[in-house]
Parts: C-alpha cells; structure tokens; sequence
C-alpha cells in the first residue's frame, strides 16, 4: 500500500510539473490587462502597470486629487533624474523598465518569504528544493530513469548558475535570474535549453512548426494568433528555409531584443506631449494624468477606446 501510494505521488509530481510547464519565451506575464485588445480597444490599466508596476493597484483606491499629487511627487523626484522641470524619452524609459522589474522582485520576495526557513533572507539550494518537491527534494530517492530525477537535476544546475558569489545561497538578485535567466547574459543558454527541451517533443533538438505551434498545429479553424504566429515561424525564426528553427535560429525567438519599456515610453510620450517638442513638461503629465495612473473615479468601460497603436508596438 505505501508503495502504492508513493509511485502515486511521484506520477502525480510529475504529472503536475509536465502540465503546468507553459512554454512563455520571454515573456514577463506580469500585466493583468491587454494594452490592445479586441477591435484594438485601449486599456489604459496597462499603461498603469507600466508606469507604476507593482503599485498600480495601489492608486485605484485612492482619489483623483491624491493620484494626481503622487504621480507629480513621482515625475519631480524619481522620474526627471537631472531636475529640468522635463521628462525626456530616455528618463521615462528608464522608469519604466524599473518598474518591470519591480513586478520581478516582487515575486522572488514572495518566494523568498515562503522558502527562506532560517530566515537569513537567501535561498539555500535545500530550502528551495524541499518548498518545490517536498518530500522528494532529494533526487537519489527517486529511480535513475525518472523524469522528475532529470528536472531536479537540472534546476540544481541552474541554481548553481544563478549563485553568482558561489555561496551556496540565492539572494533576491540571484532569485531573479533563476527565475528570469533570459535577463542576464551569463544565464541566457540555460533559457534557451529550457525552452528548447518544453517544445522539442521528438528530442531531435530542432523546433517544428507543429512543435512550435503546439495542439493548434491541426485546428480546423485556429485563433487568429495561430495564423499570425505560423507566419511569423516561416518568416521570421525559419531563416534557413528548412521547416525547422535549429538552436540558433530558436535563439531570435527565445532571447528577442527587448524594446518593451521603449514601445511604452513612445505610447506614453504619443499621448500626452501636446507640444511636441519630445518632452513631457509637469503641466501635460498631470493634464493626461489618468494615462499614467488610476483612482477611485477611473471608469475603465469608459476608458477602453479604440485607438491606433503606436507604429512599433
């Protein structure tokens, strides 16, 4: 019976972390909200997010008067760094891609919370594994040709990657890039290995479209985003015209550039420089003020416009 029960628990281990294992090339999931959703219909509540990371949420419980004086505290202090009296495209860039990180950090130190047993406020190689498999934490208890054995192992390598001072312990930089490799250079192969082995489902180390496509490769009538993203597989990622993205090619889709706080920056700068001299004064900041931040008077049925993209985004 309790041999039953223990293959059981292994099964369903590895059931869990095979469903559950989405393949998301560099993409955040942070943002709560489409910034263009159906009909290209505007939510501002992603320019919030953007903005303000993690504190969005914040502003929606406060007034518009109280909103519209954090958010001036927010452009004169932290955001316009040479004190002007204007934001220029680099200083809300800047911004911006902090703020995207903040929902980073955020998340580690919900991690490190849970995890961090002697409390020292670092990750330890044990208190991770033993938060994340539990009993099984302990790889050698499980048989040699057992799935869930190899991804232990390979999360304990890329742990070892992640300790940059070769401590033994993960702090909440080196959580980050354990948890985001594709951020930092030193660990981008290990982001491009993971992604490649989720969906190489033949282990032939090439990507296929039907791979790459996954369970909508034969769907009779796919998403709209299938087609889109079948194109974008031929044209973009297949450069040598084989049918297939080996590693290097795999590389471009995995690790692309990334020009999110830009795009960002540009829609934010699109929307409120009502001079147009490619600075944000104080005064059209706080005139567009509800671009930038919510309140408690923000109605978001109202707030979701049909409105063009900016050209890069």
């Amino acid at each position: 019976m309790v041999l039953l029960c223990t293959i059981a628990l292994v099964l369903q281990l590895s059931f869990n972390l095979l469903v559950f294992a989405e393949v998301h090339p560099h993409k955040d999931d942070f943002h709560k909200h489409e910034h263009f959703g159906a009909n290209q219909q505007h939510d501002v509540r992603y320019d919030h997010e953007a903005f303000l990371g993690p504190d969005a949420e914040k502003f929606e419980k406060l007034t518009p008067e109280e909103s519209k004086r954090r958010l001036k505290t927010i452009v004169t202090k932290l955001i316009d760094t040479n004190r002007d009296g204007l934001v220029s495209p680099d200083e809300l860039s800047i911004w911006i891609e902090k703020q995207r990180k903040a929902f980073m950090y955020e998340d580690v130190d919900k991690r490190i919370a849970k995890e961090d047993t002697d409390g020292d406020g670092e990750i330890t190689w044990l208190e991770y594994a033993k938060s994340e498999y539990g009993e099984w934490y302990d790889p050698e208890r499980l048989p040699k040709d057992h799935s869930l054995r190899r991804q232990i192992r390979k999360k304990q390598y890329k742990f070892g990657m992640a300790d940059a001072d070769k401590n033994g312990k993960m702090n909440r930089d080196e959580y980050v890039d354990f948890e985001h490799p594709e951020e930092n250079k030193r660990m981008e192969e290990i982001a491009l290995d993971e992604v490649i082995e989720d969906v190489d489902e033949n282990g032939d180390g090439v990507i296929s479209v039907a791979e790459f496509l996954g369970q909508y490769h034969d769907a009779t009538n796919p998403p709209s985003w299938v087609t889109r993203q079948r194109e974008e597989f031929h044209k973009k990622f297949d450069l040598n015209k084989d049918g297939k993205m080996d590693r290097e090619e795999a590389r471009a889709w995995v690790l692309p550039e990334r020009d999110d706080s830009h795009d960002e920056t540009a829609h934010l700068m699109d929307g409120t420089d009502e001079n147009a001299d490619g600075f944000l004064s104080v005064d059209e900041i706080l005139l567009h003020w509800n671009l930038f931040v919510g309140s408690l008077a923000t109605d978001h049925g109202q707030t979701l416009k049909k409105v063009k993209p900016h050209e890069e985004l």
